[in-house]
């Protein structure tokens, strides 16, 4: 036995070494009490080791389990499921093992319909089923569906089939329902990136526009380098390949299918040589070499220094040549 570290804060004098002690821990057993582990639907139990006697508010996690049809209400200390545990997060234990059990009330069964499309979040099916608490919002498990045609877009969920009685967005969930997609007609706006690629290394995306209604989805620029990685400069969108007409698209609103072409300006570096010194950048900053980026055709103006650390030389400012 030997002194043990008391404070996570220690003003250190030497090099020290900490090293691990390791005491017989509490194993906590959670009990799905019908249900399923998620993540490996073949265990209905999963444990926890902690330190005994601790309130365990870093480290204890609760499994989560999944009952059909059920809704999880919390951890029990009995197996009827008659005394609850406030927070397993904050429970304190004791030395001995112990046994959690979940605790299950019926819930209500929604059906969604992708009605043509899929859930590409739901392993591309084309119907799932969610449970629910009862008077919970309808919009608490529904995911957006995609279909595969640039020419429809998802325009909300319907009671019936043909998509004439809508569910209303404040709609709480009562009894069971099935929810059907509606998909109506679009335009397609493809982003060419022309050179360049968006952060998915795509070189083009398709967004499709209901018709009639602005274009509202947040697009990331693309981004270009030439073969020595130096960026080009993102310059907008434009109609045309000639760059001759540039759009907004932020609210833009399309009248047909389109093409808009990413427009480029080559970038030249300006690289700061500290030529046996050191090049000052920022707050505290210094570097052998410092490099800035300007657009073809624009004012770089001169805006680092220099300092040589030791000695006595001065700096005398910047030269085309090695030699000065």
């Amino acid at each position: 036995t030997g002194d043990k570290v008391v404070s996570y804060r220690n003003f250190l004098e030497k090099d020290t070494t900490y090293y691990a002690k390791w005491i017989k821990g509490v194993v906590i057993t959670f009990d799905g009490n019908g249900g399923l582990l998620v993540g490996d639907s073949t265990k209905t139990s999963a444990t926890r080791v902690v330190t005994p006697n601790e309130r365990p508010y870093y480290g204890l996690y609760a499994p989560q389990f999944t009952k059909t049809s059920k809704v999880f209400t919390g951890w029990y200390t009995d197996k009827a499921c008659t005394n609850k545990i406030d927070s397993i997060y904050g429970y304190k234990v004791g030395t001995e093992d112990f046994t959690v059990y979940a605790g299950w009330e019926d819930g209500i069964d929604v059906t969604f319909d992708a009605n043509g499309g899929s859930f590409p979040y739901m392993d591309n099916k084309k119907v799932y089923t969610a449970t629910y608490e009862k008077n919970m919002s309808f919009y608490a498990h529904s995911s957006e569906p995609e279909i595969n045609d640039t020419h429809k877009v998802f325009d909300g969920w319907y009671l019936n089939k043909e998509c004439t009685e809508p569910i209303n967005t404040g709609q709480y969930i009562t009894e069971p329902i099935t929810a059907y997609a509606k998909w109506a007609d679009a335009y397609a706006i493809m982003f060419d990136a022309k050179g360049g690629v968006f952060d998915s290394d795509q070189t083009y995306l398709i967004y499709s526009v209901k018709k009639g209604e602005k274009f509202t989805r947040w697009i990331t620029y693309p981004n270009m380098s030439d073969e020595d990685g130096v960026p080009a400069t993102f310059k907008g969108w434009y109609t045309d390949e000639s760059y001759t007409e540039m759009i907004s698209i932020n609210g833009y609103k399309p009248t047909k299918d389109i093409t808009l072409y990413a427009k480029w300006e080559k970038q030249h570096t300006v690289t700061y040589h500290g030529n046996g010194g050191y090049v000052i950048f920022g707050p505290g900053g210094a570097n052998d070499t410092y490099t800035e980026y300007f657009t073809e055709g624009t004012e770089a103006n001169i805006t680092q220094t220099a300092t040589y650390y030791g000695g006595t030389m001065a700096f005398s400012g910047w030269y085309y040549d090695k030699g000065c």
